[in-house]
């Protein structure tokens, strides 16, 4: 038919771009059963839709994986064809712009359905996550949720998705489950409706299917609004009369969304309707109430008709007036009683809610003053510096200022800070805001500022310099969140960060026309980057993200706007006064509105400037002036720059990732493009990391962990995150993988008892449990369960902690019974008797060196440290130097420290030390006094110790977390803005952080993650551009990421800012299960009689071909080297290349590597082979069986 897909008379297979349509995960099958298997044959099962005709389109590659390309080209396909049901059992975690807009086409004809997915979560799962499709969770035969089903308020219905018997690949019929099983019943009944009503819109067969489902809410507590409407009832779609469903969509107070209106006020009120089943005609409605606070002044509005899932607002505003005595806080309560034609009504109530606390300086300072960085000076009251009096301000002092305070300058204000000792001025309120306080001013009778290095914030206007003829300056310095940062005249402003002013970055005010901004980013401030009011030579400044990255107001006569940089602002340069300073070599581009919006009749040239373009129409849209407003002069700009500016700032101009976001399991390939050249001896570095760096989630049972109540967090070899509760009221021990949550029971595994106080990962995967009611520990390989204990009646005492050394030797201390150590095959028990200082022992460590550390109690209570080290005791005391009182955790860590943390200060003898370290032999002690505490409060209480992949040692304090690296070098971090305790500690496979979060809270994760660092052998394709990849495999989970391009350098030696703007997803529909690396191919390869210069190959995979996707390959002259050809990719296993240009008689490698479903790379397999000499052949008998 000349489509450009050839015989797809069935449908079309997407991946492979074919007419092949065989199922190779018979996933397809299974959906394509439910919907519409043949009815009435006495064969297996019938469909929903048995007469319906399917559209079969294939996406999924061998492993059970769909890329976003292939379903996004199929749903396209389907809209193209006409399909009236689109089906997509399948999806992702990740939003994906191109998804949704083919999902929102196809919605406009097909009643689009989705699977929610089977993570057990109710994170939105694409594309049925999208308003436009039928979001379909998973029910059981009693109408409750499917335990792997997911939920949210994004769900739209249930449907059964347990159990489910349907026609398998090859011909038989059985059962499975999942939301994949689901979502075509609803295809299936939406198929059915299509039929029976074939005048009725897509939206109509939506609406029809939840407005007929059955509740379900009562039957799933704690999942109230989270399963949709209710499970589909077919027979009540198919029979029940259609009518409209009229329900409150939102409203506004005055114009404000959610507004609340104050005491003694009259306010105009607009309620917006949605309607979720049929077209209401002539809707009218009346607004009451019986709340004392309330007069209705106007409390009747039509709202015309309302189609299905449209939304309107009433068309005249009600209007309501509040009593002077209604309490603030008070919720108004109203009624909204609407009426449609055709005798319905409805009652929708309405609510609107009523609007509801160093060194402390101030005053004259009439002598030469300084302030030092020992102290914080908090400023109370208005601060003059007199005429003739300097005040000095040495790096690293931090000034707080108190709301509506200035410190005026009439003096000299000498504020040096450093790069390492920056000085701070910021506003002493808990929760900061641009204006809390006035400023340095120094304008008023010739004061002397010079600020370096500094940072000033949350003030009126940062520095005020504009009515003095006395030269200033301000260097180095982070201007941000003022509403103005700088009001400037004769200034040398340079090396500057202007950043996030609520109005202007800089105001240039005053008589001397003589300031110089040079070197500076000015950005994120919302009104103006620059507001001119005078001269002043403006040169070598990135510009960027300003309301007007330039305005000049009264006239710019003087001066100079030279080699800038002035892009993606709202406006580039406003001009609304003469205009005679010269303007160019700038690049001027990208702004929101205009990049020049001139107001006053004076022509302006503005040549030699790059416009992003050198396209006239283009740069004329760019341009607010006579052809926009015939009373405004003319800008010209000709001629034009034809590529940016080689004397402005560089910038990373634009990022291509290919292909489009989200990204499977592909190769993907960034192309960076800056604005100038770069220096090519130092490449960019790219890497990604995941996007929720920086945040936090916390987790409770309500999404799949066991319990509530975590004692213990602790990751096994593979990453994963074992959480216990040793309490006797335990749930049972839970383990995450990143994506699902296992909980074990004593009633449902093999463990021996709920309560669990010890949790231990050996080396070779294996978990122990030790049990706080129970002297044993319960074993699970993942497979089996089991019990490790020394005699059939356990251990005589409870086990306190295990500990397992680098020869494989498990070790377990007991509370009263010594030290035992397994080796595999037998038990050894050390006490007192052995050698032992006392048989109470407490924690357990195996450092690096392969000696095993232990802590012990005396009748007194003191703490005492042991070290074995396979042939000696070494044990220490408070009586030889061990500076402990109790410990809290002990650790050992990869660069062979030991960390013990004490458990409190104690109260009786005062501070002692709370973190002690041993390295090399000796003790490393940290009191509450030393300065690493950095004021924390008296109980400092590192509750546990954990190392993340980077090598740091974590420990959360009583304020803050210290990261503490091999060389001892200490980082703080501070704790989040939550009113609870961290407990435990533990990094899981992708390096983001887990605590145990206060008790009886849940778990919190902050989200770190792995930096994955692009093709250090990248390629600079010109001047500008550079091209890096990654192979995108399972080892990089889903989920959104963030791209970093740092480390490039102009070719004038200035570095180009690091930028972190660009964002892409990686996702891919179904599950991988090829987690580890295939192993490498079978290879045999040769050369070809009588020609040099050509080769042949063959080679298979081992342990089976079906998980294996695709092959690489690669010829050199020695094992591992890629100088002949370097890696390219096949699906085929034989190979034949000539015209190489070998040499004749001379050997070499052909290595070549298979890849799996999740995208992993065997190791390389190699054949040798010698140029002319062909392939040796080994034939085999053939063998006659009877």
């Amino acid at each position: 038919d000349g489509n450009g897909y050839v015989d797809d008379v069935h449908g079309w297979n997407m991946v492979n771009d074919n007419a092949s349509l065989s199922d190779n995960t018979g996933h397809g099958t299974e959906v394509a059963g439910v919907i519409a298997a043949a009815a009435n044959n006495g064969q297996g099962i019938a469909g929903l839709c048995w007469n319906c005709r399917l559209m079969i389109l294939k996406v999924t590659q061998p492993g059970g994986i769909a890329n976003y390309s292939d379903i996004i080209e199929a749903i396209q396909y389907a809209t193209l064809k006409g399909a009236d049901v689109v089906n997509l059992s399948l999806g992702g975690s990740n939003n994906s712009v191109s998804l949704r807009l083919a999902v929102e086409a196809a919605a406009e004809t097909a009643v689009v359905v989705g699977g929610a997915g089977n993570d057990n979560d109710d994170a939105p799962f694409y594309p049925a996550a999208y308003d436009s499709v039928l979001a379909v969770a998973g029910t059981n035969a009693g109408d409750a949720r499917v335990s792997s089903s997911n939920y949210g308020v994004w769900v739209d219905v249930a449907a059964p998705g347990e159990l489910i018997t349907t026609t398998f690949d090859g011909g038989s019929y059985g059962m499975t489950s999942g939301t994949s099983m689901a979502a075509p019943f609803v295809s299936g009944l939406a198929g059915l409706l299509r039929s029976a009503h074939p005048a009725w819109s897509a939206d109509m067969g939506r609406a029809q299917i939840l407005q007929t489902a059955a509740p379900i809410d009562g039957l799933n507590p704690g999942y109230a609004g989270l399963l949709g409407s209710g499970r589909i009832d077919a027979a009540a779609a198919l029979t029940t009369p259609a009518q409209p469903a009229l329900r409150h969509a939102g409203q506004a107070v005055d114009g404000v969304e959610n507004g609340r209106p104050e005491p003694n006020s009259t306010f105009d009120l607009e309620i917006t309707l949605t309607n979720a089943w049929a077209a209401a005609a002539n809707v009218q409605a009346t607004l009451s109430s019986a709340d004392p606070y309330v007069t209705l002044v106007n409390g009747s509005a039509g709202y015309g008709s309302i189609d299905t899932f449209a939304v309107a607002g009433n068309q005249t505003p009600f209007r309501v007036a509040v009593s002077g005595a209604a309490p603030y806080g008070h919720e108004l309560a109203l009624l909204l009683q609407a009426t449609a034609d055709g005798g319905y009504t409805t009652a929708i109530p309405i609510t609107v809610t009523i609007a509801s606390g160093i060194q402390h300086v101030s005053g004259l300072i009439t002598s030469d003053t300084t302030w030092s960085r020992d102290k914080q000076y908090v400023v109370t009251g208005n601060i003059l510096v007199q005429s003739g009096v300097t005040l000095t301000v040495e790096a690293g002092t931090s000034i707080q200022v108190h709301p509506g305070m200035i410190i005026r300058v009439d003096g000299v204000l000498l504020a040096q800070g450093t790069a390492s000792h920056p000085i701070s001025f910021t506003s002493s309120q808990a929760a900061p805001a641009a204006g809390d306080w006035v400023g340095i001013d120094g304008g008023h009778s010739g004061g002397v500022i010079r600020l370096a290095y500094c940072e000033v914030a949350y003030a009126q206007t940062a520095v005020v310099s504009s009515l003095n003829l006395t030269q200033n300056s301000i260097s180095h310095c982070h201007i941000h969140h003022n509403l103005v940062g700088i009001q400037a005249d004769n200034d040398v402003i340079a090396h500057s960060r202007i950043l996030q002013n609520s109005q202007s970055g800089i105001v240039l005010a005053g008589p001397s026309d003589l300031a110089l901004i040079t070197k500076n980013e000015i950005a994120y401030n919302a009104e103006h980057g620059i507001h001119s009011m005078n001269d002043g030579i403006v040169m070598g400044n990135l510009i960027h993200h300003n309301g007007a990255g330039f305005a000049g107001d009264i006239g710019i006569m003087g001066g100079q706007i030279v080699s800038n940089t002035i892009l993606w602002n709202a406006y580039g340069i406003v001009f609304s006064g003469q205009l005679s300073a010269p303007i160019h070599h700038n690049n001027l581009w990208g702004s929101s509105a205009y990049d020049v919006y001139h107001t006053n009749a004076q022509n302006v040239a503005l040549a030699h400037n790059w416009w992003g373009t050198t396209d006239a129409g283009q740069i004329d849209q760019q341009i607010y002036d006579f052809q926009d407003d015939f009373n405004l002069g003319i800008v010209t700009y000709t001629p034009v720059l034809t590529e940016p500016a080689a004397t402005a700032p560089a910038f990373l101009e634009n990022l291509t990732i290919s292909p489009a976001s989200p990204i499977g399991i592909e190769t993907a390939t960034f192309e960076v493009r800056f604005s100038r050249a770069i220096d090519q001896s130092a490449a960019p570095s790219l890497t990604f990391y995941d996007s929720r760096r920086g945040t936090s989630t916390q987790f409770s049972e309500a999404d799949g962990l066991g319990d509530n109540f975590v004692g213990r967090i602790v990751a096994d070899g593979a990453g994963r995150l074992w959480f216990s509760n040793y309490e006797s009221t335990s749930k049972g021990v839970s383990v995450y993988d990143g994506r699902d949550w296992q909980v074990y029971t004593a009633a449902n595994s093999g463990l021996a008892a709920n309560a669990v106080n010890v949790v231990f990962a050996e080396e070779n995967g294996r978990m122990l449990f030790a049990h706080n009611t129970l002297n044993t520990v319960s074993t699970f390989d993942g497979a089996s369960w089991d019990r490790l204990q020394p005699a059939a009646g356990g251990f005589p005492s409870l086990v306190v902690d295990i500990a397992q050394t680098p020869d494989g030797d498990l070790w377990f201390a007991t509370l009263q019974d010594g030290l035992y150590q397994f080796d595999g095959q037998q038990w050894l028990q050390h006490t007192t008797a052995s050698g032992l200082p006392s048989d109470n022992l407490a924690f357990l460590a195996a450092d690096t060196g392969g000696s095993l550390w232990f802590t012990w109690l005396t009748s007194s209570d003191s703490a005492g440290l042991t070290r074995f080290n396979g042939t000696q005791w070494d044990s220490w005391s408070t009586i030889n130097n061990l500076p402990l009182h109790r410990v809290h955790a002990m650790f050992a860590d990869s660069a062979g420290r030991v960390w013990l943390s004490s458990e409190e200060i104690d109260p009786i003898n005062g501070a002692v030390p709370a973190l002690h370290q041993f390295d090399a032999g000796s003790w490393l002690s940290f009191d509450a006094a030393d300065p690493i505490w950095n004021g924390c409060p008296a109980n400092i209480d590192p509750y546990r110790v954990d190392e993340d992949a980077l090598g740091r040692v974590w420990l959360p304090t009583g304020c803050e977390w210290l990261l503490i690296d091999a060389q001892n070098a200490v980082t703080r971090r501070a704790f989040p803005a939550v009113p609870v305790a961290l407990g435990d500690i533990a990094f899981d496979k992708e390096n983001h952080r887990w605590h145990a979060y206060s008790w009886g809270l849940g778990a919190i994760a902050f989200w770190h993650g792995h930096d994955y660092a692009l093709d250090s052998a990248g390629l600079w394709l010109d001047p500008q551009t550079y091209r890096a990849t990654y192979e995108m495999t399972s080892l990089v989970p889903r989920g959104a990421y963030t791209l970093t391009v740092t480390g490039a350098q102009g070719v004038d030696g200035l570095a180009v800012p690091s930028d972190s703007r660009f964002t892409f997803a990686v996702d891919y529909a179904g599950e991988i299960t090829n987690q580890p690396p295939p192993a490498p191919p079978f290879v045999l390869a040769g050369g070809v009689a009588g020609n040099a210069a050509s080769l042949e190959a063959h080679w298979f995979a081992q342990g089976g071909a079906s998980s294996i996707i695709g092959y690489r390959y690669a010829l050199g002259s020695a094992p591992g080297a890629t100088d002949i050809i370097n890696w390219t990719t096949t699906t085929e296993t034989t190979l034949y290349l000539t015209g190489l240009g070998l040499v004749d008689g001379q050997m070499y490698w052909l290595a070549v590597q298979a890849r799996n479903a999740g995208g992993l790379w065997s190791t390389s397999a190699y054949s040798s082979l010698t140029a002319g000499q062909p392939l040796s052949r080994v034939f085999l008998p053939a063998v006659t069986r009877p």
